[in-house]
């Protein structure tokens, strides 16, 4: 993996850093997000109310549509028109997850993998330490590449300046790094001739695209102290979110579901028998043990699956922004080949 793979993911960090707790999360009005989705595409989504307006820069397509809130909590995109030459998308449906002016996900219509956006922030005047979770490249090996990496930023004028300590899925240290010279303008950020670009919300949520075949990230600023497991786990927190399977090629690689504390100290997952009629499957689940905070922000568990009662270790970066929890994971039972990706957000009650 290259320098600068990783340094853009601190570069995008630290936009959140100086700019925590300043975002609206009201919803009203137009919300702008700029998005990733393998293998290497950036998108520019704009919602309002009741529409959005979706374009993909890499191909240059564009999809427009009507926008319905579910009650499940997640969004229903309808397809109304694009310059898409697939036949089949008018009136295709896509589901969507959005912390407004902060995240954005979708599952798109007709492909496997998911989109996640941030909102656009402004370049960085503060120095900080963050924690970023790795949305994997083409080649990624679980025994050699990074999981996630803890990432301090210095903030020289109008250049970055960036030290990385990177870290396995089983918190054995991968290395260390440092990378100057990174720039900023009017929210992305670039290191030239690097294809990457990057952009945050301002609440501290961020998405880098690292270009074709590299991969993605996604992570916040690293908090003050340890996060409060006991207030994350505390009963009557609903989480939704999307899965995203690195190794699947049918329409299911990216999946919607829903999370909650199951009264022990860990979590309970899964998805819907019947989606849109906010039906959850509870006989296929996935439970979530967590072992320990290795740092602030940071932490290492266990999940194991009820149909195939599998174990595989997994890290979370997670934090509270726009006054939710926000939960990014990576999962690796060995032998899959490649891990599973989520990010699942606490949604309001």
């Amino acid at each position: 993996m290259s320098c600068a793979r990783i340094w853009i993911v601190a570069i995008a960090l630290v936009l959140a850093g100086g700019m925590i707790g300043c975002s609206s999360n009201d919803g009203a009005g137009a919300r702008k997000y700029l998005a990733t989705q393998n293998p290497g595409d950036v998108w520019e989504w704009t919602l309002t109310s009741d529409t959005f307006d979706a374009r993909n820069e890499t191909t240059s397509y564009i999809y427009r549509g009507r926008l319905e809130k579910m009650d499940n909590k997640f969004l229903k995109l309808t397809i109304e028109s694009t310059t898409d030459p697939d036949p089949f998308l008018i009136g295709a449906v896509m589901y969507a997850i959005e912390v407004p002016r902060t995240l954005l996900m979708v599952k798109p219509a007709h492909a496997t993998d998911v989109i996640v956006g941030a909102a656009l922030g402004s370049c960085p005047d503060s120095s900080g330490t963050y924690n970023v979770v790795q949305l994997p490249w083409a080649g990624w090996d679980v025994s050699s590449d990074q999981s996630y990496s803890v990432i301090n930023v210095t903030v020289a004028g109008s250049s970055l300046d960036v030290a990385t300590d990177k870290y396995l899925i089983t918190g054995a240290n991968a290395g260390h790094e440092e990378q100057t010279g990174f720039s900023c303008v009017d929210g992305r950020v670039t290191h030239a001739p690097d294809p990457v670009v990057a952009t945050v919300a301002p609440s501290g949520a961020f998405v880098v695209d690292e270009g074709a075949g590299n991969g993605g990230s996604f992570g916040t600023v690293q908090p003050a102290a340890n996060v409060d497991m006991n207030d994350v786990l505390a009963s009557g927190r609903e989480f939704r979110g999307m899965v995203f399977d690195n190794i699947n090629t049918v329409d299911e690689a990216t999946t919607v579901g829903w999370a909650r504390p199951d009264g022990g100290g860990g979590m309970l997952g899964g998805g819907y028998t019947d989606f849109e009629g906010n039906v959850e499957n509870v006989a296929d689940t996935v439970s979530i043990t967590f072992t320990g905070q290795a740092m602030p922000g940071i932490v290492n568990g266990n999940h194991t699956d009820s149909t195939s009662h599998t174990t595989g270790n997994s890290v979370y970066i997670i934090n509270r922004i726009s006054d939710r929890y926000v939960i990014y994971g990576m999962v690796y039972t060995p032998g899959s080949g490649a891990p599973d990706i989520f990010i699942f957000v606490e949604i309001p009650n």
